[in-house]
């Protein structure tokens, strides 16, 4: 399991070969939202949540993915890479 975490350690994506599960800390009831961009630019996932989420990566096709979560605070990115 591959473990992503912002630099203030307290917010993670964490991804296994199909899965990616994304955990983060901020103020009680803030939304936030997600989006997974392949490196085409074409957004292959959205979703809001709040505090976390899990994304089944398993129908996604091989390659590089860019996962963005947004608040009303703050962005945090990191790449994935999908085998």
């Amino acid at each position: 399991m591959k473990t992503l975490s912002s630099s203030d350690g307290r917010n993670t994506m964490h991804s296994t070969s199909k899965k990616l599960a994304v955990n983060f800390v901020f103020g009680e009831g803030l939304a936030a939202s997600i989006i997974a961009v392949n490196l085409s630019g074409q957004v292959i996932f959205e979703e809001s949540f709040h505090e976390s989420t899990s994304i089944d990566t398993n129908s996604w096709p091989k390659g590089v993915y860019i996962i963005e979560v947004t608040t009303a605070e703050k962005k945090h990115a990191e790449k994935l890479l999908v085998k």
